[in-house]
């Protein structure tokens, strides 16, 4: 485990954990930062706080290290900046919305506050992490898309279908 990883967490036990990794396609339900070799930063019901990571059960989550010339440093210091800020609620309601209205143009958001995978965006962001042009709205990931964009899981088919389209047209344009 290096500082700086980002924890996904695997194996959900409660109802909402359950529907999370139904919903988003994947097998991950929350993710955090890691501080050091047992605590984590991340977004949680209660706000954004410290963690622990479960490391007598490392079946329950994978770290996944950073890319080569992340800013982990630039990254871990606006995540601890943002130690005691409210949680996103109004994240989770864009989140549902989305999933049932995949179209909507309306996007629910507060400032300043992120639930897990938003916050997890914005540390990777802070990191200077290049992230795929389809994750790159902070708002609209979730814990699996996190994953996909790390390359810890596949993508999805239809997200692999639009990228090579548009590569295809892209090319199509410059002849």
């Amino acid at each position: 485990m290096s500082r700086g990883d980002i924890v996904l967490y695997q194996k959900p036990t409660s109802l909402s954990e359950k529907l999370i990794v139904w919903a988003t396609h994947g097998i991950y339900y929350h993710c955090e930062i890691a501080l050091d070799d047992l605590r984590t930063v991340g977004a949680h019901k209660d706000g954004i706080r410290l963690g622990t990571i479960p490391v007598r059960d490392p079946d329950k989550y994978t770290l996944v290290p950073l890319p080569t010339g992340a800013d982990i440093e630039a990254g871990l210091a606006w995540a601890k900046q943002q130690i005691g800020k409210e949680y996103g609620w109004l994240d989770i309601a864009f989140q549902a919305v989305k999933f049932l209205f995949p179209n909507n143009p309306f996007q629910l958001t507060q400032r300043n506050r992120w639930d897990c995978s938003d916050f997890c965006t914005r540390y990777l962001m802070e990191c200077d992490v290049n992230l795929p042009e389809e994750y790159l709205d902070p708002y609209q990931n979730t814990p699996n898309d996190l994953a996909r964009a790390l390359g810890v899981i596949e993508e999805r088919a239809g997200v692999v279908q639009k990228r090579e389209a548009a590569v295809s047209t892209e090319k199509n344009a410059t002849g």
